[in-house]
C-alpha cells in the first residue's frame, strides 16, 4: 500500500497552483503540510480468487499561522481527490477516491498556529496471493 502513498504525494505535489509543497509522513512542530495514512485499511470484499477491495483513509493536513493558506491548500488537496480517475500501477488497481470530511480547521493553539484537515479514502483491488 505504500504504492498508493508515494502516488497520493507524487500527484498533489504536482498540482500546478500548489504553493507549497505536501511532504510524506505527520506534521512537525513548525509550519509543516504533510500527508500521512490515518486508519488502518480495510478489506471491503474479497472473490475466490483472492482479488480484495482496499479501503485505505488518509490525512492531510496544515500547521500555519496563515489561515487563508491553510484554506487555500486542502481544498486544493480536496478538488484534486474529487477528480482523481486514476494511479497508475503495476501492484494495484485504482478503483475511486472520495472525501470523508470537507476541509476544516481542526486545532488552534495559543502562539496563533492553527490546523486544517481533510480527510479521504482511497479504494484499490490487490490480489493477495500475487507479490
Amino acid at each position: 500500500m505504500n504504492d498508493v502513498f508515494k502516488m497520493l504525494v507524487d500527484g498533489i505535489n504536482a498540482q500546478p497552483d500548489l504553493p507549497q509543497k505536501v511532504k510524506p509522513g505527520f506534521l512537525q512542530a513548525d509550519d509543516a503540510f504533510g500527508l500521512y495514512p490515518t486508519k488502518s485499511g480495510q478489506t471491503v470484499d474479497e472473490d475466490f480468487a483472492g482479488n480484495q477491495e482496499k479501503r485505505l483513509y488518509f490525512e492531510a493536513a496544515i500547521r500555519t499561522k496563515e489561515q487563508g493558506l491553510g484554506n487555500i491548500l486542502m481544498w486544493l488537496v480536496s478538488t484534486y481527490i474529487d477528480q482523481l480517475t486514476d494511479l497508475p500501477s503495476d501492484s494495484f488497481r485504482f478503483l475511486r477516491a472520495e472525501a470523508t470530511s470537507e476541509p476544516a480547521i481542526s486545532q488552534a493553539d495559543l502562539q496563533g498556529y492553527v490546523v486544517y484537515s481533510f480527510d479521504f479514502a482511497v479504494n484499490i483491488m490487490v490480489n493477495k496471493y500475487q507479490k
